[in-house]
C-alpha cells in the first residue's frame, strides 16, 4: 500500500512539475500557474461538492445499463451468427465516431435533464463492453462447448449455463 501511495505522490509531482514547466517556458493564458489552479480549486471546492452526488448517479446509472445491455448483446453477438453478421458493422461503425457529437442531437430528442446524459455515457461506453464480449465468447475453448452438446445441454439453457459463467471466467 505504501509503495502506490509514493507512486501516487510521485506521479502527482511530475504533473505538477511539467504543469509549472510549460507556463514558465510559454508565458501564456494557455499554460495557467499550477499554484494559481490549485489555489482556485481550493477555494471554490464548495461550489463542486453539491453537483458530486449527481455526477455519481449519472456515472453510475449508466455504467449499469451500459454494462447490462453491452454483455448481452455481445453475448447475443458472439453465440448466434446471423445476430453477429447484422450488428457487427453497426458496432465497428460507430465505435470510433467521437461520441460526444450525439450531445447536441440527444439534447434536442430528450431534453437537458439528466436522461439525455446518461445516454450519452451509456453511448461512451457501451462499445467497449459488446466488443471485449463478443472477444471473450469466441475465445471460449471449442471443447468446453463439445462438452456440454455431448452432456445434452439443451440449446435454451446453453446461453446462462454455458456461455454466460465461461464468459464471467475469462474476465
Amino acid at each position: 500500500m505504501r509503495k502506490h501511495v509514493k507512486y501516487i505522490f510521485a506521479s502527482g509531482l511530475f504533473i505538477y512539475a511539467v504543469a509549472w514547466l510549460f507556463h514558465v517556458i510559454f508565458q501564456t493564458t494557455l499554460f495557467p500557474n499550477p499554484n494559481t489552479i490549485i489555489m482556485i480549486s481550493m477555494r471554490d471546492f464548495n461550489k463542486f461538492v453539491p453537483h458530486l452526488p449527481v455526477s455519481g448517479y449519472r456515472i453510475l446509472i449508466s455504467m449499469s445499463v451500459a454494462l447490462i445491455v453491452g454483455v448481452l448483446i455481445g453475448l447475443l453477438m458472439g453465440v448466434v451468427p446471423s445476430v453477429k453478421k447484422i450488428l457487427n458493422p453497426l458496432v465497428y461503425t460507430m465505435y470510433p465516431i467521437p461520441k460526444i457529437a450525439f450531445l447536441p442531437v440527444f439534447m434536442l430528442l430528450f431534453g437537458i435533464k439528466d436522461f439525455s446524459k446518461i445516454l450519452l455515457i451509456v453511448t461512451i461506453i457501451i462499445f467497449q463492453f459488446i466488443i471485449a464480449t463478443v472477444d471473450a465468447v469466441e475465445a471460449i475453448d471449442n471443447d468446453i462447448l463439445k462438452a456440454a452438446k455431448i452432456m445434452k445441454v439443451p440449446k435454451n439453457s446453453m446461453f446462462m449455463n454455458v456461455y454466460l459463467p465461461l464468459y464471467f471466467l475469462i474476465f
